[in-house]
């Protein structure tokens, strides 16, 4: 038993009652605080109705989370796509779906003032301009070494390799993540390496809203668990 229990079972046991291991174990998976709630609350109920043992089925209870033996189950499959789903593609799928990322990303930086002065990695690369440059891709890695960060990304032309070494922007590269979208601001450095002076993200592209003629509201839900016995029904 956890030490954080003992005032709460010691609380128990000084007003006359026993506590179930089975309830016990329940208790232990919940915060201290919340045990230390419900067994007030329980030994206060328990007491008006004579009986002085908690049980698992008085936790549960409790909780909300008791199964209902009333219930009936009124489920009905309408449809079963399993055996269309399939992962047979292999890297084919694989390139496909990441370009199409890429192109659809792509698209959206096109309203970007930026966007007409973005080149392909290949084009880039075979560049000895000391201009600055932009261009775009997938994040394939980023390390970070001494005073330095280096980006990685790729597009469908190639990969480019740039170095970060501005404070404050080596912490913008710090979060960046394996296939993210973005585009960088180089320019050929000493030693034919390319410098990254500024990493931009694409915009939430804007969009018309879509208005009702009469007043109307939505709600959001997330997975409500119906059926399960941590359902909460009351709730």
């Amino acid at each position: 038993m956890k030490k954080e229990m003992v005032p709460v079972l010691n609380y128990a046991l000084k007003k006359g009652f026993q506590i179930h291991p089975k309830a016990l174990e329940l208790l232990e998976s919940l915060e201290i605080k919340a045990s230390e709630k419900i067994i007030k609350d329980l030994v206060v109920e328990k007491t008006r109705q004579n009986i002085f043992q908690i049980s698992q089925d008085d936790l549960e209870a409790y909780l909300g989370i008791k199964e209902d033996p009333t219930l009936e189950n009124e489920v009905k499959v309408l449809a079963e796509p399993t055996n269309k789903i399939a992962t047979g593609e292999g890297v084919d799928g694989y390139n496909a779906l990441f370009s199409n990322r890429f192109r659809k990303l792509r698209q959206i930086v096109s309203e970007r003032p930026e966007s007409k002065m973005i080149k392909t990695i290949a084009s880039v690369k075979s560049t000895k301009s000391n201009d600055s440059m932009y261009v775009c891709g997938l994040v394939n890695k980023r390390e970070t070494e001494r005073n330095a960060t280096r980006v990685e990304i790729e597009d469908s032309t190639g990969v480019f390799e740039g170095v970060v070494f501005d404070p404050e922007l080596q912490k913008v590269a710090s979060m960046l993540l394996a296939d993210q979208f973005i585009i960088m601001k180089v320019t050929l450095g000493r030693k034919l390496a390319f410098v990254i002076n500024d990493i931009v993200f694409p915009d939430i592209p804007q969009q018309e809203k879509n208005r009702s003629e009469s007043e109307v509201y939505a709600a959001f839900l997330s997975d409500l668990h119906i059926g399960s016995k941590y359902f909460m029904e009351e709730e």
